[in-house]
């Protein structure tokens, strides 16, 4: 799925006298466009990577093997800490720090 320049929704001089339409137009059509052309380069260069099922089957291979777990369990921790703060503030409308553990 590649990401497409978005029509801007009115005419370029729509924002006089805040902003004149040369400086919309560049803003829009170089510098708005620059950003959504590198992403598709990155999406098109990196492929999707699921760290968290990455490391969760690392995690069960250790287990079934009886081989060191390749994750530190500090890291697994510290991440975990970085979930409760994202999910603590999408409920509180506000910023939450990761936890200390």
């Amino acid at each position: 799925m590649a990401f497409e320049l978005p029509p801007l929704p009115y005419d370029y001089d729509a924002l006089q006298p805040y902003m004149s339409a040369e400086t919309l137009e560049y803003h829009h059509d170089k510098h708005h466009n620059a950003y959504v052309t590198g992403a598709n380069i990155v999406t098109e260069t990196f492929p999707t990577c699921d760290q968290y099922t990455l490391q969760g089957d690392a995690f069960s291979r250790a287990i079934l093997e009886n081989t060191p777990v390749p994750v530190p369990l500090e890291d697994a921790i510290a991440n975990m800490s970085v979930i409760d703060a994202v999910f603590r503030s999408a409920a509180s409308h506000q910023w939450e720090s990761p936890q200390k553990a």
